[in-house]
């Protein structure tokens, strides 16, 4: 047998998958549907929907949470945020980022400080708005998912015209929906303008639900 390969039993396979370390989105419905726990690393996951259904708050909102410290659980890590569409603004992450630290510092009991500006300092932005930025930088991408394996892309909503309707999908078509392990949709809840819909399209490890969510000052959070 080729010494390049190797064969894992179930059990070593599932200490796998269960050593792999997820992002919160600090609503436990939603980590329900992400994977258990949050954003789960080292997989490719697609966050789809129409304009004003949560994709970039969610997006910020794990831009702050990959910060939380190894002693909650989390990384402790930094984010690399790439804009397509200017929808990024320092100000509102600072809301969701100061509100992630104080969350934090009530659930510890051993002393937990850090500077709003060495945090902000996590997390990396890059303008790709344009064909061409965007080309130059995803010949860049590889090598940075090569040593950060954690991505999450969000795909704005088009419509699709048929010969009598039209339809609304993901814009970056149907082939691109195979290459995610991960499709959440995201959408407005019709009985709570306050609330938004989380549907789980595609998942390895979890059955298809819908789950809900809000948007607060504070970032992403439970229905009360």
């Amino acid at each position: 047998m080729c010494a390049a390969f190797k064969i894992y039993n179930a059990t070593e396979l599932w200490q796998r998958e269960n050593s792999v370390p997820s992002v919160p989105s600090f609503s436990q419905s939603l980590d329900n549907i992400l994977g258990h726990n949050g954003l789960r690393l080292c997989s490719l996951t697609e966050v789809l929907g129409l304009p004003g259904t949560g994709k970039t708050q969610l997006c910020l909102q794990l831009c702050a949470s990959i910060q939380i410290p190894t002693v909650l659980g989390g990384l402790n890590s930094e984010a690399l945020y790439i804009d397509t569409n200017t929808n990024f603004t320092v100000e509102r992450f600072r809301e969701i980022l100061r509100a992630s630290i104080s969350r934090c510092q009530q659930l510890l009991d051993i002393p937990f400080k850090t500077r709003e500006e060495d945090a902000l300092k996590k997390l990396h932005y890059v303008n790709a708005l344009g064909i061409e930025k965007f080309c130059a930088f995803i010949l860049r991408l590889p090598k940075i998912i090569e040593e950060k394996s954690n991505v999450l892309l969000t795909n704005e909503m088009s419509t699709r015209v048929g010969l009598s309707s039209g339809s609304v999908v993901g814009a970056l078509g149907d082939a691109w929906a195979h290459r995610c392990n991960t499709r959440v949709l995201l959408a407005a809840d019709p009985a709570d303008p306050a609330a938004r819909l989380a549907v789980l399209l595609k998942s390895p490890n979890t059955p298809g639900c819908v789950t809900r969510f809000q948007i607060t000052h504070d970032g992403i959070r439970d229905v009360q």
